[in-house]
């Protein structure tokens, strides 16, 4: 699916990185506009948002198939003495191919919880394009299922990237408890983290094994 096939009344949802978050937005299609489309204003429980930049969303055609795409930016628009919203820069994210993707070590400090639990101190073990593991404390316990959200920064200082994930496997690093998880609704922050990862180590060496 690409963004002619984006038909007018279609719902759009925008996952933006705000406060170590991610928020979903919501806006509709309007329709087609030179190489982007035009969308209402987006919302997030009914605040209404204005311009943003690098963000991911995603959308649902009426076999409920969901779409992924990334976006440059969004921005208000006069047309017709109606203000719409312009989407530019629009590239979809084939996830199909995300099962095959080669996962790249990481090792950073960082924390995950999942619903109201306290946080846990976690290392990120390594990151792929289709998802990310982590080692932990015995103690701290994370069950096959659980939707989890992890934070950690690339460097200290820099700004928290934030995944939600949904852990589909455990196993162990030496005295360590370690899970897999499957990530979705993947921000641009992090894609762009998994790139300069991927980068910086097929530069050094080859990747790991695939998952």
């Amino acid at each position: 699916m690409d963004i002619t096939d984006f038909s007018t009344g279609t719902e759009i949802t925008i996952y933006i990185p705000i406060l170590d978050k991610m928020i979903p937005a919501v806006c509709k299609v309007v329709g087609p506009r030179g190489q982007g489309i035009m969308v209402t204003q987006p919302r997030y429980k009914g605040v209404p948002l204005n311009e943003m930049h690098d963000f991911s969303f995603s959308i649902h055609d009426k076999d409920n198939n969901k779409y992924n795409f990334v976006c440059s930016l969004i921005q208000p628009i006069s047309q017709l003495n109606n203000m719409f919203y312009y989407m530019e820069g629009l590239q979809g994210i084939d996830t199909r191919n995300y099962r095959r993707a080669e996962r790249y070590p990481v090792g950073i400090m960082g924390t995950a919880y999942t619903g109201k639990e306290r946080d846990v101190q976690i290392v990120v073990y390594d990151i792929s394009m289709r998802g990310i593991s982590f080692a932990m404390e015995r103690e701290a316990v994370f069950r096959i299922g659980d939707e989890v959200t992890i934070t950690f920064q690339e460097k200290e200082r820099s700004r928290h990237l934030v995944v939600q994930a949904t852990v589909v496997r455990k196993f162990s690093l030496d005295e360590f408890e370690a899970v897999g998880c499957r990530m979705h609704d993947i921000g641009t922050d992090v894609m762009a983290f998994i790139k300069k990862v991927k980068d910086r180590y097929t530069n050094e060496g080859e990747p790991q094994n695939k998952k």
